[in-house]
């Protein structure tokens, strides 16, 4: 299955009344609550002239401190973080710490990482930036802010993540069979 067949099932708990319902990302754009209607996940998709659509993204690991990985992906950033977490040399856990959807990503990625030219270790994908330096560029480069930031969502929202935007509930991502 390459990056264009996978799809997302996103299980989502009603804040409402505690029903829990699900989302096939590649089937519709948003779900309600089946037991109270309440909607509880909206989406936008996004394509190139392919149909195929992408994310920029912005990882950091604690065991490499002061570097931070921007990439690319036709699948979800935390899709790509836990490929990179299921690799044995790896040390420590790649974070999601933003993203944003793109029509072109391998374009959109091209452009960013001239952007970040000086700080960028040679022949990879990784930046000598702070998390929120790399946000800031990607936010310019990108013409506008992540369609996720871990950073920018008051604490305690439920799962641990921090989102822009509004508030939605928790979700919990798994990948469809």
């Amino acid at each position: 299955m390459n990056d264009c067949e996978e799809r997302v099932e996103i299980l989502i708990k009603c804040p409402h009344c505690g029903g829990q319902s699900s989302l096939v990302v590649a089937e519709a754009e948003a779900v309600s609550c089946g037991l109270c209607g309440l909607l509880l996940f909206e989406y936008e998709t996004v394509s190139d002239q392919s149909g195929q659509a992408g994310m920029i993204y912005v990882l950091s690991n604690n065991e490499f401190p002061g570097l931070v990985k921007v990439g690319c992906t036709r699948r979800s950033a935390t899709h790509r973080a836990q490929e990179l977490n299921s690799q044995t040399g790896v040390p420590g856990t790649f974070v999601v710490e933003a993203y944003w959807g793109v029509d072109a990503p391998f374009d959109a990625e091209r452009s960013v990482h001239e952007r970040l030219l000086a700080q960028r270790l040679e022949g990879k994908e990784f930046f000598r930036v702070s998390v929120s330096e790399a946000i800031a560029v990607l936010a310019d480069a990108l013409g506008g802010p992540p369609a996720f930031s871990r950073s920018t969502a008051p604490e305690g929202s439920g799962d641990g993540s921090r989102r822009a935007g509004p508030q939605y509930p928790s979700v919990d991502w798994r990948l469809a069979k």
